[in-house]
This record gives structure tokens, C-alpha cells and sequence, in this order.
């Protein structure tokens, strides 16, 4: 199998610009012979929405765009993150989801479970933890593959993740014991110094300890006081690095699920050359995303003239 990493730049709020280039990379992984496709999580809409998740009709906008480009999913299976209804009476009103498209259609619907309400995260706010069972099935390369949907900190309810265990549930340990061949997760995961070595590691820890392989999407940008670093990967069932996306920049990258270790691996920088590009790319984004053409620059030598 074939599985595409599109590690986008969303601009937060922004529907039918992110859709665009969702579109745009299906034609780009369709033309390079992908069979799944995987985005970051809340692709429609970027990370994070914060309210514009309960203004009236942005919802409903964003599963039109998604509908709208299931159509182009004849060729190749994609799962584009959304914030969707919750249809039960009870709960929020909000899941945080994941749309399976192929063969023109939404085909289901998959919902983080563990939600963050921790440091720069508040999904408890919006969300209401999922409960859908969270495999399908992917012929493809003249197999069968069960592949598994996990959503950012769904990777979290490993006790291994974090040295204790933070929540009751653990999708990764649940997928696993479902003889899943591949983990997809799609995310949003902010860059601080040390973090890629940090989740390099975590993710590899995980692969190894449940034998199965892991896709990691990461989004990638600056929006308002967040940077993403991208750096979405491919790691084989023993935990070994098999693919490596770009840091700090828009990337597609498609390779065979089954790779072997350090098969497409783009060097991530060293920790200093990773502030300084956090730093260009989130200082650019924030002036290009918020429309501003000039920039007053104050330089008093103070910190803030530093950066």
C-alpha cells in the first residue's frame, strides 16, 4: 500500500482556501499512485479553531467542503479532519471527527476520544469524546489492510506516553488488539525545542511496544502564538524510522506503508537551526495569515527587538 503524509499550512477559519488545497494535493497523491491519503487533524478548518467552532453555519460549511471533495476521491481514499455534529442528544454539541472518503463519497466517520484541556489545549470546551469503533478496511498492493484512526492525543492513553496513565482508555492499545497492519494519526502537535526528538521517540516506543506500523500527520505553520513543525513520519512495526517529511514547511510525502527504516528521510534541523525556523516561519504566517503589508520594527535591544 501506498499512503500519502500531506502535511499542510491551514489558515485558521478559512473553508474554501483550505479545501483548495486539499484538492490540490489529492491530484498530486493520485498522480503519484497513493492509496490512502492522510491530512492533519482538523484539516477544514486549521488548529485551532477555538469559537469559530460555535459560530452558526461554520460547521455546516465545513462538512460541505468535505462532501465536495469526497467527489474527487475516486482514485484514492483520504481522511480529512473536520469539527462535525454530535447527532446524540446528549454531550456537547461538537466531535472533534474524521471523514473517510472514497469512491466519490463519505464513507464514515471517525471521533477523537481523548480531548486535551491542558496547556495550550481546551477541546473539552467544544467536543464531545468519541465512540465509534475507529478501523476499516483498505484493499490495496494485493492485500488486505486494517487500518487504524487515531486522532493526536488519542496516542496519549498509553501509559508508555507519558510514564503514568492519563486517561481510563487507550485507542493505540485497542487498535492493536484488533490486528491492525497500519495506525494512522492525525495531528496537531506544536513545536517546541526538543519536541521532534521528544515525539520521534514517544511514537517509536509505541510502534515497537504494539507491533504495528504508524503514520504520524502533522500540521505545519504558525497560527496566532502556535507553531507547527511539520516533520510528519512513517515508522515500521519495530519502532524504526521509515520516512520523514520536511520541517517547517508544506510536504507530500508518499511511500509504501511496509517501507524499510531511513527509506525517505528529510534531516530534521539541529535544535538551534529548529528555533530559528519556528521562529521565520511563525513570524511570516502571522503576517501574511492576518493580511498586513508592512511591519513597524522598535529597535530599543530589547528581547522583542531580538526577535
Amino acid at each position: 500500500m501506498r499512503i500519502g503524509l500531506a502535511q499542510i499550512n491551514p489558515l485558521v477559519g478559512d473553508l474554501s482556501g483550505n479545501a483548495a488545497k486539499v484538492r490540490q494535493v489529492l491530484a498530486r497523491a493520485s498522480g503519484e499512485g497513493a492509496d490512502l491519503l492522510v491530512f492533519p487533524e482538523l484539516t477544514i478548518c486549521g488548529y485551532p479553531p477555538k469559537d469559530l467552532v460555535l459560530k452558526h453555519g461554520f460547521v455546516a460549511e465545513g462538512l460541505e467542503r468535505v462532501r465536495e471533495l469526497a467527489a474527487d476521491c475516486r482514485n484514492v481514499a483520504a481522511l480529512i479532519g473536520l469539527p462535525a455534529p454530535n447527532e446524540s442528544p446528549e454531550g456537547r454539541t461538537l466531535l472533534n471527527a474524521v471523514a473517510l472518503c472514497r469512491a466519490g463519497r463519505v464513507e464514515r466517520w471517525f471521533h477523537k476520544k481523548l480531548l486535551p484541556t491542558y496547556d495550550v489545549f481546551d477541546e473539552r470546551r467544544y467536543f464531545e469524546p468519541g465512540r465509534t469503533p475507529m478501523t476499516f478496511e483498505l484493499s490495496a498492493g494485493g492485500r488486505n489492510w486494517r487500518v487504524g484512526v487515531t486522532i493526536c492525543e488519542d496516542l496519549l492513553g498509553d501509559e508508555m506516553a507519558m510514564g503514568r496513565r492519563l486517561y481510563a482508555d487507550s485507542p493505540i492499545e485497542d487498535l492493536a488488539g484488533q490486528r491492525c497492519d497500519l495506525v494512522v494519526n492525525l495531528s496537531a502537535s506544536p513545536f517546541w525545542r526538543g519536541k521532534h526528538r521528544m515525539r520521534t521517540e514517544l511514537l517509536g516506543g509505541l510502534a515497537r511496544r504494539h507491533g504495528v506500523r504508524l503514520a504520524f500527520v502533522n500540521q505545519v505553520g504558525g497560527n496566532d502564538e502556535l507553531v507547527f513543525d511539520g516533520a510528519s513520519m512513517l515508522l515500521d512495526a519495530a519502532g524504526r524510522l521509515a520516512a520523514l517529511a520536511g520541517a517547517f514547511e508544506e510536504d507530500l510525502l508518499v511511500v509504501d506503508a511496509d517501507a524499510a527504516p531511513e527509506s525517505r528521510v528529510k534531516p530534521y534541523p539541529a535544535d538551534l537551526d529548529a528555533v530559528l525556523g519556528a521562529l521565520v516561519l511563525g513570524t511570516r504566517d502571522y503576517v501574511n495569515k492576518c493580511g498586513f503589508r508592512e511591519v513597524v520594527l522598535g529597535l530599543s535591544g530589547g528581547i522583542d527587538s531580538a526577535v
